[in-house]
């Protein structure tokens, strides 16, 4: 373990009872919160380089970073004061806006016990640190807790999350175009279960044109067999599986014929100054789990569309040269008639 790490967060907290099935338990975030820990000592070096040399070949390459759009993290909060999140909070600040749904009101920071996921997976998708970069840093943000200070969630508050994206969608200077859900239910099936509380959600925000990517879920091992968790099993969103350095699927992944796949092992991201001792919100942390892959299929998303409305311009552009050339071609020269114009 690393020496700068409060001893009393190396051990779960209990967790608030609820119905099995709607705990939002893909991995508990305190379970999870344990393991990044011990990651943050067994971390891969090779996978964080890899990764990094990845996105940033992208950005220099291609120069699309995600900007004039902002995603919606639905998972634990956002340490906003975060250097590499912008470090602040509200219009001007690259998180933007959001909401607490855990503890109903418009503090939606990741603290708590078990807080650190929320802000993991958001400098995954958007950290603007030049040697840990995210996939899209030039994106805003959106914070919506959906757990408590325990790491307890539920679906409804999942269901309100996803109601307040759709009715929020326009309300920033960028537009909501992604959802990233990091978490699930215990499910392992090629089927959405009969319990299922987010469909009508899921299918208004595909209809508003909202990418949703969603951790596959992290219990391979326990069913040994294809299926993913809920929601990441719905048709409306996009699910998303974990690989190593070796690119094969990673063994705790649950996985499914039409699943994407993304690094999800020893991943290095953002982490809250809560889970350290002392000095400024500046702290990273590894971490593995389908968690960790589904926010760079959510960045990814972003650099997508910014390519997709390049696109257009290039096109008008293309069509104006060639307007401009068949003019020229056309155009007899008034000085010498009969005689076409040269550049």
């Amino acid at each position: 373990m690393s020496s700068d790490i409060r001893p009393d967060l190396q051990r779960s907290p209990r967790f608030e009872s609820c119905e099995e099935r709607l705990a939002l338990s893909a991995q508990p975030l305190a379970d999870l919160l344990t393991q990044a820990l011990q990651t943050q000592a067994q971390g891969s070096q090779f996978t964080q380089t890899y990764n990094q040399q990845s996105i940033q070949a992208v950005h220099a390459n291609y120069g699309f970073q995600g900007k004039g759009q902002t995603i919606a993290v639905i998972d634990s909060g956002i340490a906003w004061d975060h250097y590499a999140l912008g470090g602040g909070f509200g219009n001007g600040a690259k998180v933007v806006g959001g909401w607490d749904f855990a503890e109903n009101d418009a503090n939606p920071y990741d603290d708590g016990g078990a807080g650190f996921h929320g802000t993991h997976v958001s400098g995954i998708i958007g950290s603007e640190d030049p040697n840990v970069r995210g996939v899209a840093p030039g994106v805003d943000l959106v914070s919506l807790r959906v757990f408590n200070d325990q790491g307890a969630g539920s679906m409804e508050w999942v269901e309100q999350a996803l109601q307040w994206v759709h009715q929020n969608r326009n309300r920033f200077e960028n537009p909501i175009t992604a959802v990233n859900l990091s978490l699930g239910s215990a499910w392992n099936s090629s089927t959405v279960p009969g319990w299922a509380t987010l469909e009508d959600e899921f299918a208004q925000l595909k209809t508003d044109g909202i990418f949703i990517s969603v951790a596959a879920g992290n219990s391979f091992a326990q069913y040994k067999t294809a299926g993913l968790a809920y929601p990441a099993v719905s048709s409306s969103v996009v699910p998303v599986a974990s690989h190593g350095a070796s690119g094969q699927l990673s063994g705790f992944s649950q996985r499914e014929a039409r699943v994407l796949v993304a690094p999800g092992e020893n991943i290095r991201s953002t982490a809250p100054d809560h889970l350290f001792t002392g000095g400024a919100t500046g702290q990273f942390l590894g971490s593995s789990g389908t968690s960790m892959a589904a926010p760079y299929v959510a960045g990814a998303s972003a650099l997508l569309r910014e390519a997709y409305e390049f696109i257009p311009d290039i096109c008008r552009l293309g069509r104006q040269s060639l307007r401009r050339s068949h003019q020229r071609l056309v155009q007899p020269n008034q000085s010498r008639p009969g005689h076409l114009q040269r550049d």
